[in-house]
């Protein structure tokens, strides 16, 4: 692997920047939207179980994306942070660089594309819903 140019860096930070502008103004968008909606209004004035099950599904739905947004903009400012402090493109858990193009595709990675995967080899069982 080989460490970022000055340059990279810089093209990634802007990316990041982009990216967060376009996120904040996209979960700003959904705010709005959702703040415009009573789901109460879904219910009814004498709701039944049927409508009330439709009105919370739409509001956990509602609050799932609003947390993919938190939690992504978390990721663009992590990323911003590890910049700032020198040490973005350092994999977190080996310590080699993370490739400029791995970077190019996901600014956000933590890890280079070997840990990554052994990463994911060892926690995919853990995002799967078991009974």
């Amino acid at each position: 692997m080989e460490t970022l140019t000055s340059g990279q860096e810089r093209k990634l930070k802007h990316e990041l920047e982009k990216q967060r502008k376009e996120r904040l103004a996209a979960a700003h968008e959904e705010l709005l939207d959702v703040a415009d909606q009573n789901y109460s209004t879904f219910a009814g004035e004498v709701p039944d179980e049927g409508d009330q099950a439709v009105a919370a599904e739409l509001a956990d739905f509602e609050n799932a994306r609003a947390r993919r947004y938190a939690t992504a903009l978390r990721e663009i400012d992590d990323a911003l942070v590890r910049i700032d402090e020198h040490c973005f493109g350092q994999c977190i858990d080996c310590g080699d660089d993370i490739g400029y193009l791995r970077l190019s595709a996901i600014p956000t990675a933590l890890r280079c594309v070997r840990c990554q995967e052994q990463h994911d080899r060892t926690y995919a069982h853990e995002a799967r819903p078991r009974l």
